[in-house]
């Protein structure tokens, strides 16, 4: 089954639609870089529901993923799930004063580029 941010069944040709759409698909992402590593959270809204919950009622269309580009992969591919998008946003936010916290990143710089994402698949006519 498919479903919109809001939760809404929608047809496999909307999802289609707004998938292609990064601004739509893209709800966060945070660049963490450091001299010695790079990671980026980003959550997204899937649509697609995973059925990852017990709960018939609540469909699991968003999620987040860790990507790390250092050479000793630092938490990548660390991947969570949700049933909504504030559940979504919040946990971002958690994941990212969980870098803040870490003292091999007390140093590093907190970029959001959602906004520079967005843009940059635009420009490639996306």
């Amino acid at each position: 089954m498919y479903y919109d941010r809001l939760g809404k069944e929608i047809t496999p040709d909307t999802w289609t639609k707004l998938y292609s759409d990064i601004a739509y698909r893209l709800i966060r992402c945070t660049k963490i870089v450091t001299p010695q590593y790079h990671n980026e959270i980003s959550t997204a809204w899937l649509g697609l529901d995973h059925p990852f919950s017990a709960n018939p009622k609540e469909y699991v269309i968003f999620g987040t993923m860790i990507f790390s580009y250092s050479p000793d992969k630092f938490r990548d591919s660390e991947m969570y799930r949700y049933t909504s998008e504030t559940e979504a946003k919040e946990h971002h936010q958690i994941l990212v004063d969980s870098f803040r916290s870490n003292d091999l990143f007390k140093d590093a710089l907190f970029t959001e580029i959602r906004e520079e994402i967005i843009n940059q698949e635009r420009s490639k006519g996306r």
